[in-house]
This record gives structure tokens, sequence and C-alpha cells, in this order.
């Protein structure tokens, strides 16, 4: 037990040595760089902000990954126009940077607004610091529509423990859903792979290079992954197989539905697959218009 104990001690002043060390991740070098623009806000705080006085900062707040989501964006979309004229989202997160606003939480919505050429939108400044508003957007990653995967969560809680942010095991835990347990794991293994750690922005990527394994982003080979995905397609083929054959729009929201998020992803490997046809493909239909 002593011997656990004192290990466990090491290990926390390794990954303390390690956050106050020179090598700084591009997380921390972009929260770093927010703090000395930011200062702690008093009285009161606007509510609504010209979108000219909003930018992003993907290194500092970008939870999801930089990308955004076409069918997130089409459902927000649809969501501002049921509104009516002159209705709002839910207001977006900030914190003061200078003489700008980033936001911390709520890409989608503001790109969104940009797209209905909006001039002013609803707000929620941040009191806080950097660090403590990336936690936030952390926690509110996992309470809307468009959820964290678990590889998403793992990925998270390693951002968050590579950011040098002197955040509590508990902490970083609580906002990316993931065991304390597992926070731990990912500190040992930051302090193992020490600067090297901080570059990889992938957990089983750190995971693997931290026991000394070759990253393998697939653990099955190709004829493996073939083998499993015709069980599934049987199983999906007795289930609705006829409704997906019969009505490719729904088996296009059956689809999106499933996937939610990752379905960029799908579209990309669908394209390697050669099954996505290119714009001057087109189909020889006849003079009617129908296939024969």
């Amino acid at each position: 037990m002593r011997q656990t104990a004192a290990r466990g001690e090491n290990d926390l002043d390794a990954f303390g040595e390690l956050v106050q060390g020179a090598g700084r991740s591009r997380r921390a070098i972009a929260l770093d760089r927010l703090a000395r623009l930011s200062s702690p806000t008093t009285g009161q705080h606007p509510t609504k902000l010209p979108v000219a006085a909003l930018r992003t900062d993907p290194d500092a707040f970008s939870v999801r990954g930089a990308s955004l989501a076409d069918w997130h964006l089409g459902d927000l979309t649809a969501a501002l126009k049921s509104v009516g004229p002159g209705g709002d989202l839910d207001p977006i997160l900030v914190i003061p940077a200078g003489r700008t606003f980033v936001v911390v939480d709520g890409h989608y919505r503001l790109e969104v607004y940009r797209r209905f050429g909006r001039s002013d939108i609803p707000v929620e400044v941040f009191q806080g610091t950097p660090p403590q508003a990336l936690l936030e957007a952390s926690r509110r990653a996992g309470k809307v529509a468009l959820v964290l995967d678990n590889r998403q969560r793992q990925d998270l809680a390693w951002d968050l423990t590579r950011a040098q942010q002197g955040y509590s095991i508990r902490e970083v835990a609580g906002a990316s859903g993931v065991s304390e347990a597992q926070v731990s794991n990912m500190r040992a293994a930051l302090v193992a792979l020490g600067d090297e750690g901080l570059e990889v922005a992938s957990w089983r990527h750190a995971f693997d290079l931290a026991k000394g394994r070759e990253y393998s982003p697939v653990d099955l080979t190709e004829e493996e992954l073939e083998a499993k995905a015709r069980d599934a397609a049987r199983i999906i083929r007795k289930a609705i197989g006829p409704r997906l054959q019969a009505s490719p729009e729904f088996a296009a929201y059956v689809f999106r539905d499933l996937m939610g998020h990752r379905i960029g992803d799908c579209m990309s490997y669908l394209d390697r697959l050669g099954c996505v046809p290119t714009e001057d493909h087109e189909e020889d239909t006849g003079d009617g218009g129908h296939e024969f």
C-alpha cells in the first residue's frame, strides 16, 4: 500500500513538473494568450453584441473539433426560422479578450446567425478565466443535442490533461464525462511521454505510444472490418431492409440520426470506397427520366 501511495505521489510530482515545464501544448499557448488579453469583468454585462465584435479561437475553445457538421447547422437553421423574424437561439457563451469577445460555446449558433445576416445576437459573458471557460465549454458539450461519443470524451479529457492549466483530476473527469481513474492514467501517460505527449491529439494514440506500441487507428484488418460490417448489415436488413431500399430519403434520415455528428466521417469513407459519385457523373436515365 505504501509503495502504491508513494508511486502516486511521484506521478503527481512529475505531472506538476511537466505542467510547469518549458514545453507548451497548442491549447495551453492559446489560453495563455487569451489570459493576457482578458481581465475580470465587473458590473453589468452585455446581453447582446454585434457579430463583428465576436471572433473564434479554435486552439483555445474547440471541444468538438474545428469543422462544423452540416446536419446540425441545418437543424439550428430550422430552429431559428421557427421562432420568426427577430427571434433568437440560446445565448452564445463568450469571454472578453481586449476589444473583442471570443466564443467559448456556441460556434454553430454563430455560424447560423452569420448565414442569416444578423448584426446583433444574444450572448452570455463568462465571468472567469480562460481555463475556467474551457472547463465550462467542455461541460456544456455533453448536455446538448450534439453530444460527444466515448472516443470524443476520452480525447477531450486527454486534451484538458495536456492543456497545462492546473485542472484537478475531478475537474477533468467532471467536464469530460470519463472516470477519474482514466484521467489518472492520462496523467501518467503524459509524464511518460513528456513534451512529445503535448503534440499528440488522440488519447488512443498517446496510450499506444506510452505503452511502447505502434499506433493503429483501426485494430481490425480490412477483411475483418468488412466481415463485421456484413454481419451488421444482415441485422439491419432483417429489421428494416425493405423500407431502406424502397426510400433512399428515409434511409438518409435514419443514417443521419444514427451517426449524428460523425456522418461527415462516414461520407469520407464512402468516398474512399468509391460510393460517392463525382459532380460530373450523371446517370443515363433515358428520355423519360426513369432508370431502365
